[in-house]
């Protein structure tokens, strides 16, 4: 019994605990629900925002914007790209070869992302210029090229007036654009020395200095060298020419030194023979340009005679040129060319001299014919080494003439000699037969010019051959 009353008394008191343990756990599993329901939302929320803020930062609505690429870009076009995304922009310059006015470099690089306000500094493509570099010495030229990205020099030497070692010339010239690789050359002053003139005509000398840039003063002196050339200079030659250097060329007076020194008349100039003669009283009478282009001349002083001429030996002279062939017996040549003008002073060459003594200017020996006389002339013409002589009684003539001494009465001594290349002949006679009255005639000429006569009925003699043709022709 006692077993059965206490079975009753136990089981509503278990039920009643039941009931308030699934209660219990009723409200916590309710409240349990609630949290993971806050925690899902939570979790929402914050993927939510987390995506909210990866698309608005992708899409740079906030966190600052990504620097983009403005290389090889227009500097405008660059600088507001840079500007309109909130970037101060900071422009400089870099020499280049390639891209110049572009954008060449940037910094930060493209890509980065940076805070509106941040500095992005570019460098513009700028052409390298050549710098002034005359004057300069040329270490100190090389390395302003080097420091301007000059990576290809040539260095060519010049002798100057100018220090040794100074930049005379740059190409490309200085303010003219250039690449590194562009051959740049230099110029550089060395040691200028004088060339030899000596022997050059004054022309020649002066174009030579004036091509070097050598200053000068001439000087006109005697000399046994053709007129207008060059016979000493002051410096020497291979003297070193300074800056302040002024050379002295000694030129060869341009005349003759006096109007019976027929030598010196082949030394100088046709132009300043034909001035010369002017100015010692020789007026021009006359002539022509014969077919071979020599000049066929004559002139006076109304006492002497003398002719620029290629036959000197022979007495007749037609200044019209209708009768003259220009080279006598072996001429032939009859187109000949008459000028009004003086036609050595416009520059014709002649090949022979011809003068006639005045009376007044004979030696008083002359008369005797005698070799003396001769000597006299010889010594006032300036000739020397006699050769070859004759008289009326000596001379050789040709068959034909052989009887002409005998027929025309007048005697003469006649000498001729040879100076290089050139023969002279002094003929001495009488005017008339068995008359005191004598003339007397000189002529030089080179001795080339006798080979276009025929003198075989001379012997072939100078001498023989110039008196035959004065005497008897």
């Amino acid at each position: 019994m006692n077993n059965s009353n206490d079975e009753t008394t136990v089981r509503p008191h278990i039920r009643e605990v039941n009931n308030i343990t699934v209660a219990a756990e009723a409200k916590r599993q309710r409240t349990k629900s609630h949290k993971r329901l806050a925690v899902a939302f939570s979790l929402l929320a914050v993927l939510l925002a987390a995506t909210v803020a990866f698309v608005s930062y992708g899409a740079e609505l906030w966190g600052g914007h990504t620097i983009p690429s403005v290389r090889h870009e227009k500097v405008d076009k660059a600088k507001k790209q840079l500007a309109d995304l909130g970037f101060k922009v900071n422009e400089k310059t870099k020499v280049t070869d390639t891209g110049v006015g572009l954008v060449v470099e940037q910094t930060p690089p493209a890509g980065e992302r940076h805070a509106k306000g941040t500095e992005v500094t570019i460098w513009v493509g700028e052409a390298r210029v050549m710098p002034e570099l005359v004057d300069m010495r040329l270490e100190d030229a090389q390395q302003k090229l080097k420091d301007a990205g000059a990576n290809n020099i040539k260095v060519l030497r010049q002798p100057s007036t100018k220090e040794a070692g100074r930049v005379l010339a740059v190409e490309p010239k200085a303010g003219t654009t250039f690449t590194s690789d562009q051959e740049i050359k230099l110029t550089v002053a060395t040691v200028r020395t004088l060339p030899d003139l000596v022997g050059k005509t004054e022309q020649q000398a002066m174009k030579a200095l004036d091509d070097m840039g050598i200053s000068y003063k001439k000087d006109y002196v005697k000399s046994d060298k053709d007129g207008h050339s060059v016979v000493a200079t002051e410096p020497k030659a291979g003297s070193e020419i300074k800056e302040d250097t002024k050379v002295t060329l000694s030129v060869s007076y341009p005349y003759p030194s006096g109007i019976k020194q027929f030598a010196e008349y082949f030394r100088h100039r046709p132009s300043d023979v034909a001035e010369f003669l002017g100015m010692q009283g020789f007026a021009y009478k006359g002539g022509y340009i014969d077919a071979r282009g020599d000049a066929q001349a004559l002139y006076s002083n109304g006492q002497s005679n003398l002719r620029l001429c290629s036959n000197p030996f022979d007495h007749n002279f037609d200044a019209s040129g209708s009768k003259d062939g220009g080279h006598g017996e072996a001429g032939g040549i009859n187109k000949n060319h008459v000028s009004k003008g003086d036609v050595v002073s416009g520059g014709a060459d002649f090949n022979g001299v011809r003068y006639e003594y005045a009376s007044s200017e004979i030696p008083s020996s002359a008369k005797s014919l005698g070799s003396d006389a001769i000597y006299a002339v010889m010594s006032e013409c300036g000739l020397s080494s006699a050769s070859a002589s004759c008289t009326e009684d000596t001379i050789t003539l040709p068959s034909k003439a052989k009887d002409l001494p005998k027929k025309d009465g007048r005697k003469f001594s006649c000498m001729s000699g040879t100076e290089g290349d050139y023969t002279w002949t002094v003929l001495i006679a009488q005017v008339k037969k068995d008359s005191d009255e004598v003339r007397v005639v000189v002529t030089y000429a080179p001795t080339s010019l006798y080979g276009d006569y025929d003198m075989s009925g001379n012997g072939g003699n100078i001498c023989d051959f110039a008196a035959y043709v004065d005497m008897y022709t």
